[in-house]
């Protein structure tokens, strides 16, 4: 009963701390399929296009 209170209290008063299940569904209200699938691909090659050679530059410095 007192989780249902808080419940209806939502609306006038949110909470600091958001329920699980609120945020779980939150985030499966914002998902739009197939196009954060695409950009998240993009954005994992571009940083590791980017980034993987900086990485990678002091392993082959210390090669020679």
């Amino acid at each position: 009963m007192r989780y249902m209170r808080y419940m209806l209290l939502d609306d006038y008063m949110p909470s600091k701390h958001m329920p699980l299940d609120r945020l779980a569904s939150l985030l499966r209200n914002a998902t739009i399929p197939y196009v954060p699938l695409e950009h998240m691909l993009l954005a994992w090659l571009l940083v590791f296009d980017y980034l993987f050679p900086f990485f990678l530059f002091p392993f082959f410095f210390s090669l020679f």
